[in-house]
């Protein structure tokens, strides 16, 4: 396998500002007020969880008897204000049930720094796409 890395680099001659934060947009129908932040965004906040997760044995076996060969899982991940998983919801299923609920499993054990919101913890979601190879 080859990789190509490529650097830009810009002069200026005044000093650009650091790029703004996305502001979170509201969950449509939660019952909180929790908003929705971009996945590459809350990742700075995870403090603990691996995000290598993949199916066991069983459901490696089920990939290959139904000739797939990459299975793509998507979740809809909620913190708490304290950073705490509130919730952990399958938005799009990976066709393999058993390792849906691994995956809802792992990501309900990862650990957060609290979200803030203009200097003030808040509740966010997500959502986590987790893609399998084999």
């Amino acid at each position: 396998m080859r990789w190509l890395v490529a650097l830009f680099i810009a002069c200026a001659s005044e000093p650009t500002p650091p790029p703004e934060r996305p502001v979170p947009k509201p969950v449509p129908g939660k019952e909180t007020d929790a908003s929705l932040v971009p996945p590459s965004v809350l990742e700075a906040y995870r403090i603990e969880g691996a995000i290598g997760i993949g199916p066991d044995d069983v459901d490696k076996s089920r990939m290959v008897d139904r000739g797939l060969h990459r299975v793509i899982a998507t979740t809809k991940l909620c913190l708490s204000v304290t950073g705490e998983v509130s919730s952990v919801e399958t938005v799009r299923s990976s066709g393999l049930p058993t390792y849906d609920r691994k995956i809802r499993k792992r990501i309900s054990e990862w650990r957060y720094k609290p979200f803030e919101i203009n200097g003030s913890p808040a509740p966010v979601c997500t959502i986590v796409t987790i893609i399998y190879n084999q």
